[in-house]
Formats: C-alpha cells, sequence, structure tokens
C-alpha cells in the first residue's frame, strides 16, 4: 500500500470517528464541578458542592452546605451564578428573585436546596460552555461572613 493510500485511510478512519462521536452526544450536555470551603480553624470548616459532583444539566441537582464546626452558620436562599471569560468572573445577567428566607444550619448538621442548573446557565452569556460559579454568603459567628464558590465547567453549551 502506498504512502498516500495509508494517509488517506487513516483521514477517512479519523473522520467516521469524529461523526460517530458527533451524533453520540447526549442532548443533555455533560457538567462536573468541584467544592468550596472555607477553614475556621484546623479541625473546624464549612463545604459547599454540588450533588451530583458531575452529571447532565437538566437534571436536578442539589447545593449542599456541610457544617463542620462547633457553631451555627447563617445564609439566606439568595445566591449568584458568574461567568469566567477568561480574565474575569462576570456576574449574570439574570437576577431571581428570591424571598428573603433565612437559614439557621446548626453545628454538624447538612442543609440541602435542589435547583435547575440549566435554568441559571440557559441565558447566560449565550450558552457558552466553559466555566461558572456559583456564590453564596456564609456567615460564622465568631469570624463572619465568608463567600463560598462552587465552580462548574459545562462541557457543551445547552443548545448546542
Amino acid at each position: 500500500m502506498s504512502k498516500l493510500n495509508v494517509l488517506l485511510l487513516a483521514v477517512m478512519c479519523l473522520s467516521v470517528v469524529a461523526c460517530c462521536e458527533e451524533s453520540d452526544k447526549d442532548t443533555r450536555k455533560v457538567y462536573s464541578a468541584t467544592e468550596g470551603r472555607f477553614d475556621v480553624n484546623e479541625n473546624e470548616f464549612v463545604r459547599m458542592y454540588l450533588s451530583p459532583a458531575s452529571g447532565f444539566i437538566d437534571s436536578s441537582v442539589e447545593l449542599v452546605i456541610e457544617n463542620h464546626t462547633e457553631s451555627p452558620l447563617t445564609f439566606d436562599a439568595e445566591l449568584s451564578v458568574e461567568y469566567f471569560d477568561g480574565e474575569n468572573w462576570l456576574p449574570s445577567p439574570f437576577i431571581p428573585t428570591f424571598v428573603d428566607i433565612g437559614f439557621n444550619l446548626l453545628a454538624g448538621e447538612t442543609h440541602k436546596s435542589s435547583f435547575d442548573l440549566l435554568f441559571w446557565i440557559e441565558g447566560f452569556n449565550n450558552d457558552k460552555k466553559g466555566t461558572y460559579r456559583i456564590k453564596k454568603n456564609i456567615t460564622h459567628p465568631s469570624i463572619g461572613t465568608h463567600t463560598l464558590f462552587v465552580e462548574i465547567e459545562i462541557k457543551c453549551p445547552p443548545h448546542q
């Protein structure tokens, strides 16, 4: 077989593989997330993450806040989403309306709230894939308010 035939065969195989991968993509689009955390001292910390940590953005996800301290935490229902443009975090132009609800999370307890990730990503920045983050303020009585972030990598934009 000549080098040209081998080269043509390789290009054809790559084209077939690329077409299969494109047609096999799940229309629900995939995300993965990292956790946010702040330490109160060497033994106490607060952790925030999405459950599940990866999955499809058209499924409901839970924002989980774990209080691994000996004090109660306070926070409200509000959260915001930001998009990373490569240099800066840009706030969402979408500002949801929240009822001003406050939560107390006792020492050692966990708070879970379900939400629709797709709802937050759809109208943001023309549905770009990339890195987003959920931002939430949490107050500890002895060290004050901290902002926790959960970063989310959107592998494909929702309406691709």
